[in-house]
């Protein structure tokens, strides 16, 4: 096996120079000139005889290569004048097979740009990686630049408008995403929002178009740190949602058994064993689907985290612990949670309690107040200390939604009604499971609030909570 340098001639016109090895065989060479000649031009003998493309591995530069070192190539097929234009203006006039590949034709034509696409007869786009599958038949003279399609973007960063950029809208965003990151004032680590407002994960950034996230020719990118924090606000909001939830249906509880306490007073105080219907609230353990993860507390058994992003039980990194490694929601360290196959959740349950067993769950033991009368007040006591708590977490709630307004999109909460308000709508737009209660709980907080709010700016700061809640509480009963 000797080396030798050839030169390549296509129709008699020099094309290339390569350092072969004389016992290759033709096949070899076509791959090595793969960038130079097409699949319908074929090699000549040295008597000028094509060659078959099917037999090229059976022929070796030895066998074709004349004493010049060069080998002839030439042009074959059904042969038509083809104009090829680009943006209507025509920059080639070639002699061409149809059936001739498009990756053949971009080879064949030098002057057409690396930022121009073929286009179909319907106008869709051809990318590069798919012009091995399109015939030159197939789309006659539908040449477009790339340029077409550039538009003037906005990018917002956070929700904050940034910069205007150029940019062309039938790019994948991975793509986008190497034109921006180098972008000043641009952090090397965001992550898309789609025009819903959530995030595009990475792997999805090579199917999706720039044209698919743009509203108003404007795109929303977030920080990986603002997500981050963003994510955590969101998971404390869900978790003081889900503890008004529980507050809420432990009102209710309250109340029946209060109304069945008053009504039966009588039978009650007679008869400790006297049996009617209780509302109960529950715990209960969902399992999980499948694929799903979650953070729950192994301290208090309950979740603070669903659906949670990481799969073990290592939860430093989850959304619900904070900076200092305790948990934003059950205010646990993140050592005591852990990933499980199972939820919690809080339903409500009708069961037939006797009065002896609901004196002892209120009066927890104590001798001499088993009776109906201080255990209504007991009752009323639990009643408004619940509805102090569904207050303070609506403080919170609306603090973290406010938090979240200046980081990122998002509306501005005013007040706790009206916070209400949007949990009501979602209520009514969801009808899930004993909705209704929780719609007339969220009423009767409404009503509570409007009443602690004028108590509040009426007196200042000179009451204390439990004296605010004292009046709060013969305001509601004056309502009655």
């Amino acid at each position: 096996m000797s080396k030798v340098v050839v030169k390549f001639y296509l129709n008699e016109q020099f094309i290339s120079s390569k350092p072969m090895n004389s016992q290759d065989n033709l096949k070899t060479v076509r791959e090595k000139l793969k960038e130079k000649i097409c699949d319908f031009q074929q090699f000549l003998s040295k008597d000028g005889e094509l060659i078959d493309i099917s037999d090229e591995d059976s022929f070796t530069i030895g066998d074709i290569i004349n004493e010049s070192r060069i080998i002839n190539v030439k042009e074959m097929g059904d042969k038509n004048e083809a104009e090829i234009k680009l943006n209507d203006k025509i920059i080639s006039t070639v002699q061409v097979d149809t059936k001739t590949k498009l990756s053949d034709i971009r080879k064949l034509i030098q002057n057409i740009p690396e930022s121009a696409h073929f286009y179909t007869l319907d106008n869709e786009i051809i990318e590069k990686e798919d012009e091995e599958t399109f015939l030159l038949e197939d789309i006659i003279n539908n040449l477009k630049n790339e340029k077409e399609n550039i538009i003037t973007v906005g990018i917002c960063l956070n929700g904050k408008p940034l910069i205007n950029k150029q940019l062309n809208e039938n790019l994948f965003l991975s793509d986008i995403r190497k034109e921006i990151e180098n972008v000043k004032n641009i952090p090397k680590e965001f992550v898309f929002e789609n025009q819903k407002g959530f995030k595009i994960l990475t792997d999805d950034e090579q199917s999706l178009k720039l044209s698919s996230i743009l509203y108003d020719n404007t795109i929303n990118i977030i920080a990986e740190e603002v997500l981050k924090i963003r994510e955590q606000i969101n998971t404390q909001i869900e978790g003081l949602r889900k503890s008004l939830n529980n507050a809420l249906s432990k009102l209710s509880e309250i109340k029946r058994t209060y109304e069945q306490i008053s009504f039966y007073r009588d039978k009650v105080n007679n008869n400790k064993d006297y049996t009617f219907t209780v509302s109960v609230t529950v715990q209960k353990m969902v399992d999980l689907k499948p694929g799903e993860y979650i953070t729950n507390c192994l301290y208090c058994h309950k979740t603070c985290c669903y659906p949670c992003d990481i799969k073990g039980d290592i939860k430093d990194g989850c959304c619900c612990i904070g900076a200092n490694g305790y948990c934003k929601i059950c205010g646990c360290h993140y050592t005591q949670h852990a990933n499980s196959r199972y939820r919690f959740e809080y339903v409500t349950e009708t069961k037939q309690q006797t009065a002896q067993e609901v004196l002892q769950r209120y009066n927890e033991g104590k001798k001499g107040i088993a009776n109906a009368e201080n255990m209504l007040k007991k009752l009323e006591e639990e009643y408004y200390k619940i509805q102090t708590e569904c207050y303070d977490k609506q403080v919170k709630i609306v603090e973290r939604i406010n938090r979240l307004s200046e980081i990122a999109p998002n509306n501005k909460v005013n007040g706790f009604n009206e916070y209400l308000d949007q949990l009501i709508q979602t209520e009514n737009d969801e009808k899930k499971s004993g909705y209704q209660e929780r719609i007339k709980g969220y009423n009767q907080l409404k009503q509570s609030n409007e009443i602690t709010e004028y108590i509040m700016k009426k007196s200042g700061s000179k009451k204390s909570m439990e004296e605010i809640w004292a009046e709060v509480e013969r305001k509601m009963k004056e309502l009655k």
